[in-house]
């Protein structure tokens, strides 16, 4: 009886550590599938902006394509489905925004006040700023600028769309967006009536095309989401360049595609 005992003993054993495997076994490929469905969705994602970027590029160059193409000033986005992602474009000239490495600290930090009223936080980049020059360094990213503004990350967001690493030190007449314009604490010149900017940004010939900054959101029917930033410009040939692209704070695209940084 007792040989018995042990024998159900170690069947029991064995059917409950086979049991085990069993639901091992089949969690690991519950897992791996919504692993490959993740990355799935992610090259579906990923794929669609870079159809985004072609189709917006065309936009940009079309005179025709005026109404649907996204606005230089970062006002009004333009609206892409790829596939089964629909993408929303923002763009920003580059000439357009304000260069950190070379604009005066206290001009950055009155545009940051004037902007958000985020009067700490503007101290606090105009310190960070000074230094960082004081150093020799040079910002490599905007982002590099975001501990500066502290647990305020709502006042990043306003400013970051206006502010690049290259360029000019001040509002471009001609390409910077409304906003930034009316948020520099001395006058800016009106852009020429001729100008982009003047009339509404929206179009541009090939061979004029300056860099352009690309603020792609990109939603999966599933629900999954990623963005990017691209700067992109247009050869003369038609060719297609992009010169720069990376993930971007989403904080910044908060802002970014509730509000627009154009208005």
């Amino acid at each position: 009886m007792k040989r018995n005992g042990f024998a159900l003993a170690a069947v029991m054993f064995i059917l409950l550590g086979a049991a085990s495997i069993a639901a091992a076994a089949q969690f690991a490929a519950r897992g791996d599938a919504a692993t490959g469905e993740a990355l799935a969705r992610g090259t579906e994602l990923a794929l669609a902006i870079e159809g985004a970027t072609a189709l917006a590029a065309a936009d940009l160059i079309d005179p025709s394509a005026a109404g649907r193409a996204p606005r230089l000033d970062g006002g009004r986005p333009a609206t892409y489905t790829v596939g089964t992602v629909r993408v929303e474009v923002r763009a920003v000239a580059q000439a357009g925004r304000i260069n950190i490495n070379v604009v005066e600290p206290a001009d950055l930090a009155a545009m940051i006040r004037s902007l958000t009223g985020a009067g700490d936080a503007a101290r606090n980049v105009e310190r960070a700023v000074s230094d960082r020059r004081a150093a020799g360094r040079s910002f490599l990213s905007v982002t590099e600028l975001r501990p500066a503004f502290g647990s305020n990350g709502g006042a990043f967001a306003e400013v970051a769309p206006f502010l690049s690493t290259s360029g000019s030190g001040a509002p471009d007449a001609s390409s910077a967006p409304e906003g930034l314009r009316r948020a520099w604490p001395r006058p800016v010149d009106p852009p020429p009536a001729n100008s982009s900017s003047a009339n509404a940004p929206q179009s541009l010939a090939p061979g004029a095309f300056p860099p352009v900054s690309l603020f792609f959101r990109a939603v999966h029917r599933g629900g999954a989401v990623m963005m990017e930033e691209r700067t992109v410009a247009l050869a003369e040939e038609g060719a297609l360049n992009v010169l720069a692209q990376r993930p971007y704070d989403r904080t910044i695209e908060a802002a970014l595609f509730s509000q627009g940084v154009g208005q």
